[in-house]
């Protein structure tokens, strides 16, 4: 494991960055990370079927998302990102998503995008199975149905960002 949080006063946490061996030489990777990482990377260069699953689970979301109306944005990575227009709602569906259907969805708001691009970023896997990948949806179209308290409602359609009506 590596990594790690330390929370105190700016003495306390001076003391440690001063004299604590641990936090000064722990810069490089551990070697068994570093030997785990560079395994990693020879497997990958031989096998396409991580990469194959990968971009056919990235087409498989968007193409539900296009088929439910959700708003989607362009993406050339493998980041699916879902158009909420307004920071509030943006929050509120991604706190509603997590509170009543599990589902963890990260929101991205000013100021890491500019203001009425505010978005969902999804990050499908290998691993999503089309079960997971048909509760998101209907998670998220219950959501835009009006189902849902006023506050998470969209003022818009869905299919308007697509159109581009915004």
């Amino acid at each position: 494991m590596m990594g790690g949080y330390i929370a105190g006063s700016a003495k306390l946490i001076d003391f440690f960055r001063s004299y604590t061996p641990a936090f000064i030489f722990t810069t490089p990777l551990p070697s068994a990370l570093a030997a785990g990482a560079l395994a990693s990377v020879r497997y990958l260069r031989s096998s396409s079927a991580e990469r194959d699953s990968l971009q056919e689970r990235i087409a498989t979301v968007r193409r539900r998302l296009f088929e439910a109306a959700l708003p989607r944005m362009p993406s050339e990575s493998h980041i699916v990102l879902i158009l909420m227009g307004g920071a509030r709602r943006c929050r509120e569906i991604s706190d509603e998503l997590l509170r009543r259907f599990g589902i963890c969805v990260q929101p991205v708001n000013y100021p890491a995008v500019p203001r009425r691009t505010e978005r969902l970023c999804l990050n499908p896997t290998p691993l999503h199975s089309d079960e997971q990948i048909d509760r998101l949806i209907a998670a998220l179209k219950e959501i835009w149905s009006g189902n849902t308290p006023r506050s998470c409602r969209t003022a818009r359609s869905p299919a308007s960002y697509e159109r581009g009506s915004h």
